[in-house]
């Protein structure tokens, strides 16, 4: 509240975090309303707060990869098991995923894709990771297209997790049901197999 109004003090006053501007004489009605507008606007930056801190917490704690594009490709953001997986961090918010020199091949890129050009999820696809610095990895991703109440679309978030180890047991589970060309799962095929392996170190 000023005696002395002026372009400038109120710029000063705005930019230094004033809701608003009142000049003097201050009338009753127009405190009133500037006040519970105040109140409004702190209520909605508090709860918009909350919100971006339980997010954050979210994308902490979960073991899958987690990242967010806007609709042109663009990160928006990623979390550390991100980082772990796939390479990427968040110094590379704002840069196109598609061109990150530090993903695999593109496998996850097409899921990405998929739920980016088409606007639909993209459910639980196995997609072959490959990265200089690491063997080549399985990887499960999910995407769903980032559309909001109103219908508008405005990017897509992935989810990816590491399967090697899945799928180096299943391999391993499917190589034991068979022996050589025999195949069978059954208790009594599975104690010939075993027969045979120990007859075969003989």
């Amino acid at each position: 509240v000023t005696g002395f109004p002026s372009l400038e003090a109120a710029q000063k006053a705005i930019h230094y975090g004033a809701y608003d501007f009142l000049t003097k004489p201050v009338l009753k009605d127009a405190l009133l309303r500037v006040v519970e507008a105040a109140l409004s606007h702190k209520a909605i930056r508090d709860e918009k707060e909350q919100l971006r801190a339980n997010l954050e917490a979210i994308f902490r704690s979960v073991d899958d990869a987690i990242v967010t594009v806007d609709g042109n490709d663009r990160l928006l953001e990623v979390n550390e098991a991100a980082s772990r997986l796939c390479g990427i961090n968040r110094s590379q918010v704002g840069k196109p995923f598609s061109t990150s020199d530090q993903h695999c091949a593109g496998s996850c890129l097409e899921v990405l894709n998929g739920a980016l050009q088409k606007k639909e999820k993209v459910v639980n696809r196995r997609v072959l990771c490959h990265r200089a610095d690491r063997p080549a990895q399985v990887v499960k991703a999910t995407a769903s297209p980032l559309i909001d109440r109103a219908g508008r679309f405005s990017g897509a978030v992935m989810a990816a997790s590491d399967e090697t180890r899945l799928v180096t047991m299943e391999k391993a589970l499917e190589e034991r049901r068979q022996f050589h060309r025999l195949i069978g799962q059954c208790p009594s095929m599975q104690s010939l197999f075993s027969l045979i392996e120990n007859l075969a170190d003989l």
